[in-house]
């Protein structure tokens, strides 16, 4: 693989927090130091921010070559494959399919195996087999245990394997058949409600099993502020968790994009909040209490999405979004932004943390933080989003994975249709 030297750009840090000025050079799928490849060919990227490659704690991958472009034009590198969605990726053959179908995609692809056998809740999954098969770690996708003897098992089971459980908090019982947020919005609109309670009382339910079991645990899908200040609280007391929001629940106002009962395309698990449960979620990613930011990319064919808020498949296409989204609900904090996107996911999957120093493998994002993108066309296999037609400030430009441009032109300055 030639050497390339990026020129010109600013380089964001999202460990150290720093944003300078400097060239950044890779060769062979790694960053090098400048100096030492003086032939190399050079892109001019003045204007532009370079920063790691994003990394998807879950997000669906169903058609390896679409999804996996969406998440190239998302700035994202690596996608931990959602062990929900489309079929619960339970059995090893299942793992080994899905890493054999996405051998080519523009991303590189991590499954997550079922924690439970058809992501029932009620018999685990045979999650050493899943491990051994290539999974990063496994979980229940946006499914909920409910019963907190099951979950126990199943953290002592991954805690002596040492296998992550992803996990969300919920209380079942307090959410069935709701689709949105308990209060005077799904009251007018005659819509059942989940409290925010549920969340809240799921995390000290999980945190108090990972504290007995030991099992690093990951909690997902964070949408209320009562489930912060739940997250806040566990982690003072000495937790062994981590946390993420998705894109769309940091960033989407179901009152502004009209919510109703007739419209599948707002049908979120859990549902969409209030405007103060998006603030709290923007605070606890800018100081690090929610560790990152998921896609959450959910593709559905159009059928899927026809009916009502009832009726419809939960979730949206996000992937090609993500980072406008994020940067937007954070106000324009690039690195906050970054970090939510990269570092934090990274260090949630016990990854290399990502600081685009030279002998690190070279999987970089070029921003144009100044630039829009216009949510138009999604890149994937479906474009099930409520957000058609919406432009955000911040474009992805261009997208290497390991040393190989998987999107874009690599010029700044020259925006991003989406």
């Amino acid at each position: 693989m030639s050497a390339v030297c990026l020129r010109g750009g600013r380089v964001l840090d999202p460990v150290a927090g720093t944003l300078e000025p400097r060239d950044l050079a890779f060769a062979d799928g790694v960053v090098v130091d400048v100096d030492s490849v003086p032939g190399a060919a050079v892109i001019d990227v003045a204007g532009g921010v370079v920063a790691p490659g994003f990394v998807d704690l879950h997000g669906a991958i169903v058609h390896a070559a679409r999804d996996g472009q969406a998440a190239a034009a998302g700035g994202f590198t690596t996608v931990c494959a959602s062990a929900d969605h489309p079929a619960a990726l339970d059995r090893p053959d299942a793992v080994e399919a899905l890493v054999a179908r996405t051998q080519r995609a523009a991303c590189r692809v991590l499954p997550v195996g079922a924690l439970t056998e058809g992501l029932g809740g009620r018999e685990l999954a045979e999650i050493g087999m899943l491990s051994a098969a290539g999974c990063v770690a496994v979980g229940q996708g946006a499914a909920a245990v409910g019963s907190p003897r099951v979950l126990r098992h199943a953290l002592e089971y991954a805690a002596r394997l040492d296998v992550t459980v992803m996990v969300r908090g919920a209380e079942p019982e307090l959410e069935k058949d709701g689709v949105a947020l308990e209060g005077p919005r799904s009251i007018r609109l005659g819509l059942p409600g989940v409290p925010a309670v549920s969340e809240e009382i799921g995390i000290h339910r999980i945190a108090a099993l990972a504290r007995l079991t030991g099992a690093r645990v990951h909690i997902t899908h964070v949408w209320t502020a009562a489930g912060v200040q739940a997250l806040r609280r566990v982690k003072a007391e000495g937790a062994r968790i981590t946390a993420s929001t998705t894109a769309m629940h940091l960033a989407l106002d179901p009152d502004a994009t009209d919510l109703s009962p007739y419209d599948g395309h707002l049908r979120f698990v859990p549902p969409l909040g209030s405007p103060e449960d998006r603030a709290a979620l923007a605070d606890a990613v800018k100081d690090g209490v929610i560790d990152g930011v998921a896609s959450d990319h959910r593709p559905w064919p159009a059928y899927a999405k026809d009916g009502t808020l009832e009726e419809a498949r939960p979730g949206s296409v996000s992937l090609d979004a993500a980072f406008s989204l994020v940067l937007h609900a954070l106000g324009g904090d690039l690195v906050s932004t970054v970090r939510a996107l990269s570092a934090g996911p990274s260090a949630v999957l016990d990854l290399p943390v990502p600081r685009l120093q030279p002998g690190e493998r070279a999987d970089l994002v070029l921003l144009d933080p100044g630039s829009h993108t216009l949510l138009d066309r999604p890149a994937g296999a479906h474009s099930n989003t409520p957000l058609a037609g919406t432009r955000l400030d911040g474009a992805v430009v261009a997208t290497w994975c390991a040393g190989a441009r998987t999107f874009g032109s690599g010029a700044a300055g020259t925006g991003h249709s989406g």
